[in-house]
């Protein structure tokens, strides 16, 4: 047990990122995407917190980094948009969503309003999801409710 406003390292990750999104769902810490520092990521890896340990969970079915990321009914999470390339116009407008007991991702038929990056995503009701602000080449500041 750590002191008050003491940081303590723990196992690194499998997979070195950063632009990735994470989310706590069935009391572990899922990290989603990415950029290595040479390409996007789709792998996905589940942080077992009592266990300190990572393990390699099934992949998104698209490779993106700035994306955002949302747990739901603590069943299932959503990954939103993202780069899926290295300029402005290559921003992804896809959702999918992880089942955590099947370790499945889907891709769904809807699409995101405006391809966003850096947004935020929460989720307000067991099946709302809000998406606040983020980019792309004409917006910030957006607000977007998603019904799962």
């Amino acid at each position: 047990m750590s002191q008050k406003n003491d940081i303590l390292a723990r196992a690194p990750m499998n997979e070195s990122r950063n632009a990735h999104a994470i989310s706590l769902c069935k009391g572990a810490v899922f990290v989603l995407g990415g950029f290595s520092g040479k390409q996007r990521l789709n792998s996905v890896e589940k942080y077992l917190i009592k266990e300190d340990k990572w393990i390699q969970v099934a992949p998104m079915k698209d490779k993106r980094h700035y994306l955002s990321a949302c747990a739901i009914n603590d069943e299932f999470i959503y990954a939103f948009g993202g780069f899926f390339g290295s300029t402005e116009q290559e921003i992804n407008d896809s959702i999918e969503v992880y089942e955590v007991e099947k370790n499945i991702w889907s891709m769904l038929t809807v699409r995101m309003k405006n391809p966003l990056w850096a947004c935020s995503a929460l989720s307000i009701s067991p099946t709302e999801i809000i998406l606040i602000g983020g980019k792309n080449t004409n917006r910030n500041g957006e607000v977007n409710l998603f019904n799962t």
